[in-house]
């Protein structure tokens, strides 16, 4: 091809880069195909000399053509026009003739074979606190303060392993003074994913068909977690006091993990009683399981003091501690935490460095001065007043508005459990949350056993209290209509 062939002149009154010229010159010769895909174009050395610019001009052009795709350089074969041109998509096989068998691993299988039947899905439900409703202006400020030192002083925001430690300083002595947790900051990690940590703890401490005894109702992402790892799952009854303890001692295999929720069982609401704390910890201490305690909202109780975390009171180092702030403070943060015993912490780290290399280090600073200077103790004193008071308006418009068989009596969390009579018609029920935009959501997801019919937990925390009056109103008039 010949450079002088083409409308290559250039016009230096334009305003425009020649660089620029040139590009959109041969741009538009090889849309208009004077240009042939494959077609080798002239060196730089000749284009620079047909046009009397200079080689760095001319590399430019071909430069800029090369990053938008028309293109492309191979070294000792020149310049080549792209076959196939941006915007113009290769002639592809019937969608009959393509290959679709793709060999998944014993993971990938069991995670296909659960999805496909329906029991995973990417369905969740949020319950958390309206973004209105938190401290946006102070987060707002500690982010900024935090990028600005980042982009000064970089060397002090260089990633760790555990996460930032001022941070892991500051929950630390958190979690001393709320949770009575026994916590140092070199047992406590951060994670940015809260599935993370539980399927890291399964990677290490599970071997295929190893048991994980877990409450029946229970989270239904942790049960995932465990089976998508080969684990075999004992399910463990629940009553008023939390984990039936004495189920254990009648599985034949003791279970290797011990997946528990004693604040505030997921989804019945039961605290664990201080006899039943006891028992599950010499249970483990006995049989060598570990108990992952998932505290995941302790700081949401009404009445009285919480009872102590069961990590606190493990004088056997067997329990693994989870956390996070996400129920106070999500979407804005969304760093949990793991207290894990000594023998964990380095095998722990290793493998979360793997998959999870650092958290957002603004985010884990901002969050280090929002607990050192009390704005979270404030912000959950305040939570928990409004949301009292908001649980017991919502308890009496409940009992004005629907025929309910039972509600979960313990004053904690951020949603009521509550089960209707059974003249009720799950279809109709469903239509009119639908209709209604009512934040209330089956616990059928809870069960891996048979669900409870006409079980819900109605959110008080997503959503103000006059559109709450308002919305169950209309819910109740569609299921009636």
């Amino acid at each position: 091809m010949q450079i002088d062939r083409l409308d290559l002149a250039l016009d230096p009154n334009s305003g425009v880069p020649a660089s620029r010229q040139i590009a959109e010159a041969l741009k538009e010769a090889i849309i208009e195909k004077l240009v042939s895909p494959g077609v080798i174009l002239p060196s730089v050395r000749d284009i620079a000399k047909a046009l009397d610019i200079s080689r760095s001009t001319a590399a430019r052009a071909i430069d800029e053509l090369s990053a938008q795709g028309y293109v492309v350089t191979e070294m000792g074969s020149g310049t080549r026009v792209c076959p196939h041109l941006p915007g113009q998509s290769e002639e592809l096989p019937p969608r009959d003739k393509v290959h679709k068998t793709v060999h998944l691993s014993q993971f990938g299988n069991r995670l296909k074979e659960r999805f496909d039947a329906g029991i995973i899905t990417a369905k969740t439900a949020y319950v958390g606190p309206l973004l209105r409703e938190l401290p946006l202006s102070t987060w707002r400020e500690l982010l900024v303060r935090h990028c600005h030192a980042a982009s000064k002083e970089e060397s002090q925001y260089a990633p760790e392993p555990f996460g930032y430690q001022p941070l892991r300083e500051a929950y630390a002595s958190y979690l001393t003074r709320a949770r009575a947790v026994k916590v140092s900051q070199d047992r406590l990690i951060t994670f940015a994913s809260r599935n993370l940590r539980l399927d890291l703890l399964a990677r290490l401490l599970l071997n295929d068909g190893d048991l994980v005894a877990m409450e029946e109702p229970g989270f239904s992402a942790a049960r995932e977690q465990f089976l998508a790892n080969g684990a075999q799952i004992a399910q463990i009854g629940v009553d008023n006091q939390g984990l039936i303890v004495e189920q254990l001692h009648e599985l034949k295999t003791a279970p290797r993990l011990i997946y528990v929720t004693p604040s505030h069982q997921a989804p019945t609401g039961a605290v664990m009683s201080m006899n039943r704390r006891k028992q599950l910890l010499e249970y483990a201490a006995k049989n060598q399981a570990y108990i992952i305690e998932d505290d995941y909202d302790s700081e949401f109780r009404y009445d009285g003091r919480p009872l102590p975390s069961l990590q606190g009171m493990d004088s056997n180092d067997r329990t693994i501690y989870l956390s996070c702030l996400w129920n106070a403070m999500a979407p804005v943060s969304r760093i949990g935490f793991m207290v894990v015993p000594d023998p964990l912490v380095e095998p722990l780290t290793a493998a979360k460095g793997l998959v999870e290399r650092d958290v957002s280090l603004v985010e884990q600073a901002a969050l280090a001065d929002f607990i050192n200077e009390g704005h979270l103790e404030k912000l959950i004193r305040k939570q928990r007043s409004r949301y009292a008071l908001r649980r017991q308006n919502l308890l009496t418009l409940l009992a004005k508005a629907l025929d309910t068989a039972y509600i979960a009596p313990e004053s904690a969390g951020l949603g009521l459990l509550v089960r209707l009579n059974n003249h009720y018609e799950a279809v109709k029920i469903e239509q009119a949350i639908a209709s209604s935009q009512l934040p209330m959501t089956s616990t059928r997801s809870y069960y891996a056993g048979v669900a409870r019919d006409l079980e819900f937990i109605l959110s008080f925390a997503a959503i103000e209290e006059s559109d709450l009056a308002q919305r169950l109103g209309l819910f109740t008039a569609a299921l009636n209509s």
